[in-house]
């Protein structure tokens, strides 16, 4: 290449002195541009149809070597699934059954006439035997296949095979599993046996009779012979098929000298022979079958030298189309230069001198053709680009200037609304302290919701100026995501139950407590989007769901049942002060500013917030992922700041299988004074459980063997008594249910917060002693005034059954809070904590049978208390 260009470069440099290439015509420059660009798309197209058609070659050699190595490892499976097959059905036969049940005369003949047919319609076993589970291995039947003839072995020539590797490597099988050996030349203990058969033994155990143990092993010895011939005969004759057992030793191959190389002394062995440059290989690894550990080596290979031919054919095809394609498009490039380049050069010209804001400029006739055309649009076009600049300006203005005027205004007016308002809040708070008269609840209560709604107003409108304004501030601080998750929830779920919804919280098994983020900003996105979700759902649920932590942070979503959105106002959602139409706004109100703040916030920490909805009233879901990496729990959060429960004498039973989860919980009571149990599985639960019933049993509801569900069920119909926690990270409504119906007491959300499980564990071991000791103090020096105030409050509290019935019958949440503001007094002085707990339940779901039941039975047994001038101090009843 360095002399033809030595050559022709004076001649070229000569050519550029005498001849201007910016005065040729147009159509001469486009005709020599197209000569020079065809000259090198042509030699570029040749040589990629070249690499082309020999990567093409390649890749139908390579697929031809995986469809016939693939159709060899389906021959190789398929065999041996056929002799594992009938492995099985002899050893599920009634005839091996029977025999081993009681080896009589008539039974062993009609295992050998079983075994003679599986012979005569397999001819490639050539042995088939019965052995006996005891160590010896002895046989109890054969049969073997030689030279075309079928013998029964005399028993007096059955040996033991207890020493021999497939024996003991049987033993351990289960029951309807299939032990395979590795291919080899039939050799027993390790040494081949004549004649030199590349042997297959299938094993599997045989149960005495129908219920009985596994006290037999049949054992089918496969000639392989037919099975490798058939691998060999490929439709390509210039392609060879290798195949190695586990141990890697060739048992087919091209050359016979290297198979079976641990049987015959020999060393060709997979992995010792590298794949040739002269050749194209694939391998694979497989197991012979599906639920089988022992794997097959398999190697296809086939010679480059057939892909050559293939390669400069398609070559030379491609070539000639090419230089064909180069003419034509050469001839039809000449006659557009010469027609159309004269009136693109001048519509060029124009297009480029025209500056927007500047004199249009003239265009020259062009015609009326799609040129001519052309030119007046962009005589069109550049008048309208001038005007609309002019009004673009002056619109950018103003909306500049209403921006910022909107967003000072907003800051002030939030700064100067928040001051009063928070001694509002505080006041309120004060007098809901101070125990307000039933009549006043109802007054506080809606003062309560009207203050926060409008709190809420205004902080979203100072949030939002604050971003506008570039000023919202982060505070990444290590904080526990399944704690604030669980409060968010605890907030919602009273609100949804009051206008009929379900409310649902599933959190991940793998999601970390402890993460690295701004819990504030965080509480108050899920704030604002749960809000969202309960405004616009009048029916069905709403469901909050957080997944494990992605490569992106976390995953969570916000499902509803809600009006939904309409396609075509998606976009409109996330826009601040705006709502998908005015129906929304005058039906539930609001000022727009909720998702639009939600979701800068949530891009202001590089996470994304976005909406997905099938159409109106079909609900949405709104999906939220924020970069949250995990983190440790500081040090100070290792210990509950809680009061610790003296329990000493107690033993409780924790049945769960994670080591880190029984540690976790060992340590919640390590200073409470409880002898604590563990169990890891069901079976073991329920043996400790059943042996020496414990005060409490914990129980996690996914076990290896069982569910806790049923082993509540199990358990406490042979021990009522008994009482039952659930500790699970199911967080759901019918989850509780099913607890609840199962028989259990309680119900513990991982991940344990110690306050919350030694109140719930409090309520179900705490002595009943209390209520008594108050009543024997009252009044000692006057026993008659004592007797007249006991059967005073036995008929009060009887009273209040009655009342307490018609209120959870109507659901009237007044009445309740009237009752219990009547009770305060009998509450405080005797310690009726059970009452108290369950008539703060009651206040929060009114519907919930089980705190009903929980609340008449305190108010009986109170009842009966006083009335008997009892000692015996009311129970706490089982939730």
């Amino acid at each position: 290449m360095v002399a033809p260009v030595a050559v022709w470069l004076p001649p070229l440099c000569l050519m550029s002195r005498s001849f201007s290439f910016s005065s040729w015509s147009l159509t001469a420059r486009i005709t020599l541009g197209w000569l020079v660009i065809t000259a090198v798309l042509l030699f570029t197209f040749a040589w990629f149809s070249l690499r082309g058609s020999r990567e093409h070659a390649m890749v139908r050699a390579q697929t031809l070597l995986a469809h016939e190595i693939e159709t060899a490892q389906v021959r190789i499976q398929t065999a041996v699934s056929d002799i594992a097959r009938d492995a099985l059905f002899l050893a599920q036969g009634p005839a091996v059954r029977e025999f081993l049940a009681s080896g009589d005369g008539a039974a062993r003949q009609r295992v050998e006439a079983e075994f003679d047919a599986l012979l005569s319609s397999k001819p490639n076993y050539f042995q088939v035997r019965l052995l006996t589970l005891e160590t010896t291995g002895q046989e109890l039947v054969r049969l073997d296949h030689l030279s075309s003839s079928i013998s029964v072995i005399p028993q007096e020539q059955l040996q033991a095979k207890g020493d021999r590797d497939y024996f003991i490597e049987s033993l351990p099988l289960v029951l309807g599993k299939i032990y395979l050996s590795d291919v080899n030349l039939n050799r027993d203990f390790g040494h081949i046996t004549e004649p030199h058969i590349p042997t297959l033994r299938a094993a599997t155990k045989a149960l005495a009779g129908h219920n009985g143990a596994p006290r037999g092993l049949i054992v089918i010895n496969a000639d392989l012979r037919d099975l490798f011939k058939a691998l060999t005969q490929s439709k390509n004759p210039s392609m060879e098929l290798a195949l190695a057992n586990e141990a890697g030793d060739f048992v087919l191959h091209a050359n016979e000298a290297w198979c079976f190389g641990s049987d015959l002394g020999t060393a060709h062995r997979f992995a010792d022979a590298p794949p040739s440059m002269a050749a194209l290989q694939q391998e694979i690894t497989f197991p012979f079958m599906a639920e089988h550990l022992r794997r097959a080596h398999l190697r296809a290979t086939l010679p480059r030298g057939e892909l050559e031919s293939g390669i400069r054919e398609a070559g030379q095809k491609a070539l000639g189309i090419t230089l064909l394609g180069g003419l034509i498009s050469l001839v039809l490039v000449m006659t557009f230069a010469r027609v159309v380049a004269a009136k693109l050069h001048r519509l060029t010209a124009a297009v480029v001198e025209f500056q927007p804001g500047e004199k249009l400029p003239e265009l020259p006739p062009l015609g009326q053709d799609e040129i001519g055309l052309l030119g007046a649009k962009f005589q069109a076009m550049a008048a309208r680009v001038n005007e609309d600049l002019v009004r673009v300006d002056q619109a950018r203005q103003a909306a500049e200037d209403a921006i910022q005027g909107r967003d000072d205004f907003l800051a002030m007016m939030s700064h100067e609304i928040r001051t009063p308002l928070n001694s509002v809040v505080g006041l309120l708070r004060t007098l809901e302290r101070n125990r307000p008269a039933p009549h006043q609840q109802p007054i506080l209560d809606a003062l309560g919701i009207a203050t926060r709604q409008l709190l809420n107003l205004v902080n979203e409108a100072l949030d939002h100026s604050k971003v506008s304004a570039g000023k919202m501030e982060f505070n990444p601080i290590p904080f526990s995501l399944h704690a604030l998750l669980r409060d968010v929830s605890l907030t919602y779920a009273p609100q949804a139950r009051q206008k009929g919804l379900d409310f649902e919280i599933k959190l991940a098994e793998t999601l970390p407590d402890w993460v690295r983020g701004d819990p504030t900003r965080l509480n108050q996105v899920l704030h604002n989007l749960l809000a969202n979700a309960l405004k616009f759902t009048d029916h069905g649920r709403i469901l909050l769901q957080a997944n494990a932590l992605t490569p992106s942070g976390l995953d969570l979503s916000i499902t509803d049942t809600g009006i939904g959105i309409a396609p075509e106002n998606i976009g409109r959602l996330f826009k601040p002060f705006d709502q998908e139409h005015g129906e929304i706004a005058r039906r539930f109100g609001g000022t727009g500013l909720g998702l639009a703040l939600a979701q800068q916030m949530v891009t202001l920490q590089g996470g994304s917030l976005e909406v997905t909805s099938p159409g109106p009233n079909q609900g949405s879901t709104f999906t939220l992922k924020l970069p949250l990496p995990p983190a440790h729990a500081p040090a100070a959060q290792l210990t509950s700041p809680t009061a610790v429960p003296n329990w000493s004498g107690r033993r409780f039973l924790y049945i769960e299988d994670v080591p880190s989860n029984q540690e976790i919980m060992a340590l919640l009571l390590a200073d409470t004074g409880v002898t604590l149990e563990f169990a890891s599985t069901g079976a073991e639960g329920l043996q400790r459980w059943r042996e020496n019933p414990p005060d409490l049993v914990l129980l996690d509801l996914q076990l290896p063997d069982t569910d806790g569900l049923t082993l509540a069920r199990s358990a406490l119909a042979e021990h009522p008594e008994s009482r039952c926690l659930a500790v699970t990270a199911q967080f759901s409504a019918e989850t509780r249910a099913a607890c609840q119906a199962a028989g259990m007491v309680g119900y513990l959300s991982k991940p344990l917060d110690a306050p919350v499980v030694f109140a719930e564990i409090e309520r179900h071991v705490a002595s009943g002693n209390r209520t008594t000791e108050a009543l024997h103090s009252l009044f000692q020096d006057d026993p008659v005034r004592r007797q007249r105030v006991f059967a005073a409050l036995a008929r009060e509290f009887k009273n209040h059954q009655a009342t307490l019935t018609k209120a959870c019958a109507t659901g009237d949440v007044t009445a309740l809070r009237a009752l219990r503001h009547q009770l305060h007094t009998a509450i405080s002085q005797f310690q009726l904590a059970g009452l108290e707990r369950s008539l703060a339940g009651l206040m929060e779901d009114p519907s919930n049978e089980g705190i009903q039941a929980e609340a008449r039975q305190c108010l009986a047994e109170t009842a009966q208390a006083f009335a008997q001038h009892s000692v015996v101090a009311p129970t706490e009843p089982r939730s």
